[in-house]
């Protein structure tokens, strides 16, 4: 496993976790600790992700100067590093909004998952279109703390594949103790974590949708979401099209709603 973030410090992430880590620059070569910036938001995503997987060896590529100024270049030169290589998927918690310049991104993003190597990148927390998240071929995370458990994203206007409510994490249990920030989640902490649960699948998105609809408040949604969810299980069972099984949940969809509105 491997993640490309900001200053990522190796000795917090071993003193939060008790597990070693191998951090390095965009280049390949090892990093220099800088005491003031131990706890930074890379430190705590590769902590997040060393956690979920505690039995996977974890690469972390730390970017940026000693003041946390990271370029596109920069990113660019971290995704080089692990083309044709074997690792099985990338965490990117850290993206781009400026949609110039980003020809360098488009393709060495194309290139390290056409090798059969999956990237899970956070979405914005502000809705904005973040790059390399709203790639096609790129899984965009995002938190939304009203909804349970993880569920894919259909026509999402942030180019975010899926979405996770509110997850556990030891480090983050740890780290309230200082800091009551981090009671709460965030897309960038939600990248390891749906990362970890994809992996139990082989990073087959198309499992979440077998799996059991996230519950929403709306309890006359819930009910309808449930009801559709079954009933695409046994439309793909049935293996027909999935053009033909949109139209049916669409239909379906506009007759509960005309029931609901009764």
């Amino acid at each position: 496993m491997a993640i490309i973030d900001n200053y990522i410090s190796k000795n917090e992430v071993a003193n939060l976790i008790g597990k070693d880590i191998t951090v390095i620059d965009a280049h390949g070569n090892s990093i220099k600790e800088y005491k003031w910036a131990e706890m930074t938001h890379g430190t705590v995503c590769a902590s997040i992700l060393a956690e979920k997987f505690e039995d996977a060896n974890v690469t972390a590529v730390s970017l940026g100067d000693s003041h946390m100024e990271i370029s596109l270049e920069e990113v660019c030169s971290a995704f080089q590093l692990f083309e044709k290589s074997n690792f099985k998927c990338i965490c990117l918690s850290i993206g781009i909004h400026n949609w110039i310049h980003l020809h360098a991104l488009y393709n060495i993003t194309q290139r390290i998952v056409s090798d059969g190597i999956q990237i899970i990148s956070s979405g914005s927390n502000d809705e904005k279109i973040t790059f390399p998240a709203a790639y096609p071929w790129v899984l965009g995370v995002k938190y939304m703390p009203y909804i349970s458990g993880i569920k894919r994203i259909y026509k999402s206007e942030d180019g975010c594949d899926i979405a996770t409510g509110f997850f556990k994490s030891q480090v983050l249990e740890k780290l309230s103790i200082r800091n009551s920030f981090f009671m709460t989640r965030t897309s960038s902490m939600a990248v390891p974590y749906v990362a970890s649960e994809l992996y139990k699948y082989n990073f087959n998105v198309r499992i979440l949708d077998y799996l059991k609809e996230s519950k929403l408040k709306d309890e006359g949604k819930n009910r309808f979401m449930s009801f559709t969810n079954n009933l695409y299980l046994c439309l793909c069972k049935m293996n027909m099209k999935s053009y033909l099984c949109r139209i049916i949940l669409k239909l379906i969809y506009l007759v509960c709603n005309f029931i609901l509105m009764e």
